[in-house]
């Protein structure tokens, strides 16, 4: 397949939901345009997948005391792994002892960009309940 399709094709899997895709075809193929022309070298890129893969630190999670949110999109359910972050994100804020879980109706995991207001409105109400 090469690195560049598999990363574009990727990215619009998990990126968006497909109603999105369809309604905003000029804002994915800008945020496209962007992430394809900022990608790491084949390298880096392995090296980043590999540690992804190799990486599992959840038996740790019950030591981090600080209030923790965990954030994703209703659809957030692609990944490489064939496991889905929307599942794995809620399973994560349960272990953590004072972890906070919330999900964004109607997205996936580019939510930053599709609804940045609902994000932030999230982070501020968590910040300002964990202060």
């Amino acid at each position: 397949m090469g690195v560049r399709k598999y990363v574009r094709e990727h990215t619009l899997e998990v990126g968006w939901t497909t109603e999105y895709i369809q309604r905003h075809p000029d804002q994915v193929e800008r945020f496209l345009r962007i992430r394809m022309n900022n990608l790491p070298t084949l390298e880096d890129y392995l090296r980043h997948v590999v540690a992804r893969q190799a990486c599992d630190l959840s038996a740790r999670l019950k030591e981090i005391e600080q209030p923790t949110l965990v954030i994703v999109g209703e659809h957030d359910h692609g990944s490489a792994t064939g496991s889905s972050h929307r599942a794995d994100s809620e399973t994560m804020a349960k272990k953590l002892p004072n972890g906070r879980f919330a999900v964004i109706p109607n997205e996936a995991h580019n939510y930053f960009m599709t609804n940045p207001d609902e994000a932030h409105r999230i982070i501020r109400k968590f910040l300002v309940s964990s202060s």
